[in-house]
């Protein structure tokens, strides 16, 4: 039997849902031993209950699409098991085990591969086993039509063979002479070949005869009549689905969508950089050197004071704990245990969404204050961009807006597109919205002015056994931290509510 199988473990810039979210990973990112037989081959992940190394990798191979591999299945009583998995179907997909992971926003951009388990769903739809073929071990068996019918004749029951004799005439080559086969008959298919009989006890039985044409015509006639006919009644009990709800069990419809499923869309709009303690200091400009005119001739060169300010962070945690009964895991409730694990990631994601959009709402009230009330949303966003490249010297990255206040965004033309936004220098595409923005405000600033930390790998999952009361403790722990690396550099811009008068729907004379 072949004990060896390939295949793509790990697509290259192709989302998959990980233990950490959506994520994908760049070409050529992933590093692994030089010797492949370093890399596991596992039935199950190494954090799943019951887990068990079955085999190891013989190859890697980066290709352009993705990372393959090849492995050989151990001839133990788990390889076995594996293998069965595999040609079965029932475990058919690879799933690999980073570490020392490093990405930007949701993807990955650098980790090390250290095992490949065998899943029944992977992260990542295309990492499939391919499918195993056949070795020399394996058996085929195939018939021509020749050896079908000498099958067959041999198989007729020893009585009929004697009846068939005194009926049909001898099958003897002295009798029927023939030209002998050759070699290139043999390859040749049969042009004339006779039915196979049946063995005896292979016949069908209790076969129901067909029906004659009368009685067809009879049986149309009764049911256009809407009568019955004795012959159709008389063999057909009554039998109710509604009398017999036993029989059958309801269709397993499994979990249902619940619109958890979230991408975070404020926290990419920050600088993305990785946490490595609970605190940090650092420091920054409160007045930075400044050159200026000089006459020359040995005259007194310009000088001037400066002056900085220390930066203090603290990083913030977020956690989530649960004692789980080990009977989900005992019996693989592996589709409760996904789906349990990833709303716990949906919902650090969704946490962290409105932490990040809460601070850039706090930090835009530090700097200074734009006095007034723009008209709209676009006049709005056309004031954030020139405060912001007077104070900074570059254009805002991106304009925050409440979803209510998006709506803004009718209002424009196809005569207003793209002249009216060139000369705006405004890109729709910029404005992201957020509920957690107060409506008729615009918050605005460059990615670098404000930065996201945030431990790898974060939430990490986290689980115990609790012996005591027969089940896992599992948890979550998250470690973030923002910081605002130049508070002036973001900006809040009033819009005036609209009156009733000025609608973004206003009628239009036929």
């Amino acid at each position: 039997m072949n004990r060896h199988i390939n295949g793509m473990v790990l697509p290259w810039n192709t989302p998959g849902k990980t233990s950490s979210g959506s994520l994908k990973v760049n070409a050529s990112a992933i590093t692994y031993p030089d010797n492949p037989r370093e890399i596991k081959l596992l039935r199950d992940h190494s954090n799943q209950p019951g887990y068990t190394p079955v085999g190891y990798a013989t190859s890697v191979e980066e290709k352009e699409d993705g990372l393959f591999m090849s492995f050989a299945i151990g001839k133990t009583e788990d390889g076995d098991r594996a293998l069965t998995d595999v040609t079965e179907g029932i475990r058919d997909a690879f799933s690999v085990e980073l570490v020392d992971v490093e990405r930007e926003n949701d993807t990955v951009t650098a980790a090390h591969l250290t095992a490949v388990a065998l899943v029944a769903i992977p992260a990542f739809s295309a990492a499939r086993v391919e499918p195993i073929t056949p070795t020399e071990g394996a058996q085929a068996v195939a018939f021509s039509a020749k050896q079908c019918q000498i099958t067959a004749s041999q198989n007729i029951d020893a009585d009929d063979a004697d009846d068939s004799d005194e009926d049909d005439e001898p099958e003897s080559d002295e009798d029927s002479p023939t030209t002998p086969d050759t070699d290139e008959e043999e390859d040749t298919p049969m042009d004339k070949t006779t039915a196979a009989r049946a063995p005896q006890g292979l016949n069908a039985i209790n076969e129901k005869p067909a029906l004659t044409f009368s009685q067809a015509i009879d049986t149309i006639k009764h049911v256009r009549m809407g009568t019955e006919t004795p012959e159709m009644t008389a063999a057909l009990a009554d039998i109710k689905r509604s009398a017999n709800p036993a029989i059958s069990a309801p269709a397993w419809l499994g979990k249902l969508w619940d619109g958890t499923e979230y991408s975070r869309r404020i926290v990419p709009t920050f600088t993305q950089k990785t946490l490595t303690d609970l605190e940090a200091v650092g420091w920054r400009w409160k007045k930075k050197p400044e050159v200026a005119d000089y006459e020359g001739d040995k005259a007194e060169i310009p000088t001037g004071t400066v002056s900085t300010e220390e930066v203090k962070m603290k990083a913030n945690r977020m956690a989530a704990g649960h004692d789980i009964d080990r009977a989900y895991f005992d019996f693989n409730r592996s589709d409760f245990l996904q789906a349990f694990f990833q709303a716990r990631v949906n919902d650090y994601a969704y946490k962290t969404d409105i932490k990040a959009a809460q601070f850039a709402v706090a930090e835009a009230k530090k700097g200074k204050a734009i006095t007034g009330a723009e008209p709209d949303l676009l006049h709005a966003a056309a004031r954030a961009r020139m405060e912001v490249e007077l104070r900074v010297h570059q254009e805002p990255d991106t304009y925050l807006v409440n979803p209510k206040t998006m709506f803004g965004l009718f209002k424009i033309t196809n005569l207003d597109n793209p002249a009216y936004l060139d000369l705006l220098g405004v890109d729709p595409k910029k404005f992201v919205s957020s509920e957690h923005v107060p409506e008729n405000t615009l918050i605005a600033y460059p990615k670098q002015a404000l930065s996201w930390y945030e431990l790898a790998g974060s939430p990490i999952r986290v689980d115990a056994q609790r012996l005591d009361h027969g089940g896992i403790d599992s948890a979550v722990f998250g470690y973030w931290a923002a910081l605002s690396t130049h508070p002036d550099a973001v900006v809040s811009v009033s819009i005036a509510p609209a009156t009733a008068g000025d609608s973004s729907g206003d009628q239009v004379a036929a």
